[in-house]
């Protein structure tokens, strides 16, 4: 999506930051970041966003305690913030929001079946006539 200024001088094409919007969009701005960052994308799969100010910070959280994902996005803020900004006016910077309550479980070992799972997830979840089919037949997907 391409932000254009109009005769008005708003930008066509981005909607203005509200949490609702966001949440609705959230899956897209992954998507869109899975091409150029895919471990960023993983991370944002794995997070939500928790609150929108209107100062135009983005507060965004793991569903889970998990320092790999967790340093993914703190190192690339500036690429979420250049995705959102995107979509959303008025986006000034994303913060991430940690439980430092929460005792973080080690890191789960990652299996050549996890990373298919988690592939085959992603293609269900963004082609709905594949998903059917796989569901319709009980099909296992093959590399």
């Amino acid at each position: 999506m391409v932000a254009v200024a109009g005769p008005d001088g708003k930008m066509a094409g981005v909607v203005p930051l509200e949490m609702s919007k966001l949440t609705s969009h959230w899956d897209s701005v992954v998507h869109r970041l899975r091409a150029s960052k895919p471990m960023l994308a993983t991370a944002l799969s794995h997070a939500l966003p928790a609150a929108v100010t209107a100062n135009g910070v983005v507060t965004i959280e793991l569903d889970e305690p998990n320092d790999i994902y967790a340093h993914a996005i703190n190192t690339a803020r500036g690429e979420i913030v250049a995705a959102l900004r995107e979509r959303f006016v008025g986006v000034d910077r994303v913060e991430l929001r940690r439980d430092e309550q929460a005792v973080a479980a080690p890191p789960k070992r990652l299996t050549d079946e996890m990373v298919r799972a988690e592939r085959v997830a992603a293609l269900r979840k963004r082609d709905p006539v594949l998903d059917a089919a796989i569901e319709a037949l009980d099909l296992d997907v093959a590399d």
